[in-house]
């Protein structure tokens, strides 16, 4: 610090005085969002999908428009969207949905450097002050989520253009992380100078700074993760319409493409049987009946992982005399979802069980683990610039200076915990042959048993949805090859119209 410029000196003091100063705002920031998930995620896990979506708006679901959802952030209309399909409302999620689309359009089009140095701005604080960019994973959900709900209302164009769209943006994946990491690199070394982005490059290497990070965040190369960053519930449900709508080999061939996908990344053995399928009438070895009458049962499990906060004490060599208050940095982990057990499906003489398809925790592992070299490089530029305000507001205002800026350092160090809570902790599937009763059965989800007619369509979908215990199990029978809109209702489920 002795070399350091009169000018930088007085840059980084006035930096920690700022901290200070805007330490209680990011409390406020972070403590709202807290509050905001906990009171969305408690109704959640009842089932009070109206109460859950009125946490993060002042609009009522059951009788929103979509004028009301004007002026959402993208953080507020996510769990909106969600809670409203749930709901009932299908045509107000695809509308929430569509909102949503505007922000996540930058994972097509982003201008890397631009975004990187926006974020850099905040070395100084943290994510929290900023509002919220949402991640890959949640962006192809959503297209997912929006396509299921344009099959609700028997929107089978529409629909193909949400799986597309969510299929392209998880090829797209690993070129997205990989240009990102490196602009965000680029731009945070350019904020915080030659000097700062030299100890964050030496710390990135040091022994003691790994050791630190694994023993208390876990080696993230361990993790369990989906190669290829298949999503294989998205990547499943776009491979059930193909082959809902098939009508060439080539569309069998596209069909079985996409299922052999999510075969690759999942043991699930009705995928494989659907596999077979679609080859076999990509080969021309079967005929269209042969896929008529055809059932799957496809179950949204419990509620998924959180983010919470692990904060990590480094060893930053190359700054100040000793006698720094606070070297840190605070990084998000992913928790535990809350699965409930599988469900038994009777047909006919049969009786079936939900398998695994895909897990939300594995979702979120692929996207961190990508993400973990620009989170720690972001982390610990942030470290060293905070490091180097409190010595240099020791150096301009004494100790006394030097304390307040080690106490604004701890208490802007904090990991941004936002994330979609609407998703399930995984998701399950099996398929049968529709009974000739044209009735099934539901166990396993609620005390009595829920009996479900099925309408005589070629490829249906029983979608199911039950978050928590004691919630209510939402669902819904859907035509597959969106020609028809879903029906709906609890306890015994008719056939009825769907909101148009």
């Amino acid at each position: 610090m002795d070399r350091m410029s009169f000018v930088a000196r007085r840059r980084l003091a006035t930096s920690a005085l700022l901290m200070a100063l805007v330490m209680v705002l990011t409390g406020c920031a972070s403590t709202i969002n807290e509050g905001k998930m906990s009171s969305f995620s408690g109704e959640w896990l009842q089932g009070n999908y109206t109460d859950a979506g009125d946490s993060f708006s002042d609009i009522h679901l059951p009788t929103a428009s979509e004028k009301d959802l004007q002026g959402l952030s993208l953080f507020e209309t996510l769990h909106v969207a969600e809670a409203a399909r749930l709901q009932g409302r299908a045509q107000l999620a695809v509308s929430a949905y569509d909102a949503t689309e505007q922000h996540f359009k930058r994972f097509d089009v982003e201008n890397f450097g631009s975004t990187a140095a926006s974020q850099a701005s905040a070395v100084l604080l943290n994510d929290n002050v900023m509002s919220y960019r949402g991640y890959l994973y949640e962006a192809v959900l959503a297209n997912t989520y929006k396509g299921v709900a344009f099959l609700e209302l028997g929107d089978a164009q529409s629909a193909r253009v949400e799986f597309n769209r969510a299929e392209e943006r998880s090829r797209r994946a690993a070129y997205y992380f990989r240009q990102s990491i490196a602009a965000q690199r680029e731009a945070l070394e350019e904020e915080a100078g030659s000097t700062e982005a030299g100890i964050v490059s030496a710390s990135l290497g040091d022994a003691d700074t790994q050791r630190a990070i694994r023993s208390n965040y876990g080696a993230p190369s361990e993790w369990s993760v989906y190669k290829g960053f298949v999503n294989p519930f998205t990547t499943y449900m776009h491979g059930l319409f193909r082959l809902a709508t098939a009508n060439t080999s080539g569309d069998y061939e596209q069909a079985a493409s996409l299922l052999e996908r999510v075969a690759g990344v999942s043991s699930n053995a009705t995928v494989a049987e659907d596999v077979v399928l679609a080859n076999a009438m990509a080969a021309g070895r079967g005929s269209a009946s042969e896929r008529e009458g055809l059932v799957w049962v496809v179950y949204d499990n419990g509620v998924g992982p959180r983010l919470q906060e692990t904060r990590i004490d480094l060893p930053l060599a190359g700054i100040g005399d000793g006698s720094v208050y606070y070297a840190g940095i605070a990084l998000p982990s992913i928790t535990e979802g809350q699965p409930l057990p599988r469900i038994t499906v009777r047909a006919g003489n049969g009786e079936f069980r939900t398998q695994e398809l895909a897990s939300m925790k594995r979702i979120m592992n692929t996207e961190f683990q990508a993400r973990l070299d620009g989170i720690l490089v972001r982390s610990l530029t942030s470290a060293v610039v905070k490091v180097a305000a409190q010595a240099a507001a020791e150096e301009e205002f004494g100790a006394i200076g030097g304390l307040a800026a080690g106490i604004a350092s701890a208490a802007t160090t904090q990991a941004d915990l936002r994330v979609w809570r609407a998703l399930p902790a995984r998701w399950e599937t099996i398929r049968f042959a529709r009974p000739a009763s044209g009735s099934i059965t539901l166990n396993g989800l609620q005390p009595a048993a829920i009996n479900v007619s099925l309408p005589d369509w070629p490829m249906t979908m029983v979608y199911v949805r039950k978050t928590g215990p004691n919630a209510s199990a939402t669902v819904r029978v859907v035509d597959l090859s969106g020609r028809s809109p879903a029906a709906s209702g609890e306890g015994v489920v008719i056939a009825k119209g769907a909101e148009k």
